[in-house]
């Protein structure tokens, strides 16, 4: 993976490398995959291939500490509370200033309904302007793993 040179934007998108990254719903690349979840947040219910493509020009990122209450506060995508793993950093992006998830509620939820008091960390991105929406074609020719939807 080439480097954004914004250290903690590296970091957050090995976490989608190859988690969340869909080809079925276009994503070619960890930043694909970062781009299809800004969208997500962004035009709820839209197409599954929509992105909504920013440069890495246009973040500003940060390496946060929250609570879990801090963190009960946000807007999720979901209600579940079964993530596949606790570990690793809440995904926020500031866009239009206002703060999406866009990873982490399952670990959210789980905390809440357990009533953890850990201190978790969060990237949170700042996107600054606006990003261009784009649907991307599914990728072709690949294993159908690779094409499952791998939510979590």
């Amino acid at each position: 993976m080439e480097s954004t040179g914004d250290e903690i934007l590296d970091a957050t998108l090995k976490c989608f490398d190859p988690w969340h990254q869909s080809r079925g719903k276009g994503d070619r690349s960890p930043f694909d995959a970062f781009h299809r979840l800004l969208a997500k947040n962004v035009r709820i219910g839209a197409d599954h291939n929509l992105h909504c493509i920013v440069s890495p020009a246009q973040i500003r990122s940060e390496r946060q500490i929250r609570s879990t209450e801090e963190l009960a506060k946000l807007t999720r995508g979901h209600d579940r509370t079964a993530p596949s793993s606790t570990d690793g950093p809440i995904i926020i992006a500031v866009y239009r200033g206002q703060e999406r998830v866009l990873d982490g509620s399952s670990r959210i939820n789980y905390w809440v309904k357990t009533r953890n008091t850990e201190p978790h960390v969060v990237h949170v991105h700042h996107v600054e302007g606006d990003g261009q929406f784009v649907v991307l074609p599914p990728v072709t020719g690949v294993a159908p793993c690779q094409t499952a939807n791998r939510s979590r």
